[in-house]
């Protein structure tokens, strides 16, 4: 219980180097780190940007079959996020989405992973990360970022993509505007949907 105590206080203040000892001491002493030590090392590694480490200790939680906490699984996701890897972010989501469907508790996979998600999918221009962030959408979106996604789908040409957006922005009761019908076009248009894009 002290050495979980200890590592709650490194996640507490991100202080990763110290719990990554912490947690090697543990097991040392005979301990094997359940799913409270392992969500605090995971944070705390998160919060320190020693993002590798991180992703290591998450795997090998999996690979255990230990639950970490969606906190653990949020700082995880933000620090991929922030190192621009939204192939990384990605599958950590769904990581989450596969335990939290095994386990029956969606409350594991919040909205924030997606946005965190969606947001390096925009900034990377990476269509198949915006696809995976969209299809584990619980909420809606904001109209802006609705937008950014409708761009990025124009940008490279992905029709399916700009449809998928477009149709679940209309579901969420947002009123298409004229940017939104354009990116749609083009992105119809370069990916050579002449049907829908004459539809749209």
């Amino acid at each position: 219980r002290v050495y979980s105590c200890l590592l709650k206080a490194c996640a507490a203040v991100g202080d990763g180097s110290r719990a990554k000892e912490l947690s090697d001491h543990m097991e040392s002493a005979g301990f094997l780190p359940g799913e409270e030590a392992l969500s605090n090392l995971v944070m705390a590694l998160a919060k320190s940007r020693i993002r590798h480490e991180a992703q290591e200790q998450f795997e090998r939680a999996r690979r255990r079959g230990v639950i970490l906490s969606s906190a653990a699984k949020s700082c995880l996701i933000s620090c991929h996020a922030r190192a621009l890897d939204g192939a990384a972010a990605a599958h950590v989501l769904s990581a989450a989405i596969q335990e939290a469907t095994l386990n029956d508790n969606p409350g594991q996979v919040s909205g924030n992973m997606v946005k965190k998600v969606l947001e390096v999918g925009i900034e990377t221009g990476d269509v198949e990360v915006l696809r995976q962030g969209l299809s584990a959408l619980s909420v809606p979106v904001d109209r802006g970022m609705g937008l950014q996604i409708l761009n990025v789908a124009a940008r490279k040409g992905d029709g399916q993509l700009a449809m998928d957006m477009f149709y679940a922005s209309e579901g969420w009761g947002y009123v298409p505007t004229a940017p939104a019908f354009n990116a749609v076009v083009q992105a119809l248009g370069l990916s050579k949907n002449d049907v829908a894009m004459l539809k749209a």
